[in-house]
């Protein structure tokens, strides 16, 4: 089944710690609360890319919390803040502490 592999997509799994990224995801943030079904792992992969290039250039925490809140609103179609659907303002914050944890070092 390796010919269904899609080439880009394993590419950026390797290139920095995409699993991490997509636990972080899953487990800390999670607006749909998806994070206990095992075949909606994938569900916020497509948020991957934008993260790493993010976490590539040593962002703040505000600025990590900041894309988790524009990718709710902008993606998702949730209003903010939050109400009874969507990430808290804690699981935002823990999710882009987590996150804070997988960035190079600032110079």
């Amino acid at each position: 089944m390796a010919a269904n592999r899609d080439p880009n997509r394993e590419h950026h799994r390797s290139t920095f710690p995409f699993f991490e990224i997509q636990a972080i995801l899953l487990h800390e943030w999670d607006p749909l609360s998806v994070g206990d079904n095992p075949h909606l792992a994938g569900e916020y992969d497509s948020y991957i890319p934008s993260l790493r290039r993010l976490l590539e250039n040593a962002p703040t925490m505000e600025a990590l919390a900041d894309l988790l809140v524009r990718a709710e609103i902008d993606l998702l179609g949730m209003e903010w803040p939050a109400n009874e659907r969507g990430a808290t303002s804690e699981q935002r914050v823990r999710a882009a502490r987590a996150l804070m944890a997988l960035a190079p070092a600032k110079p």
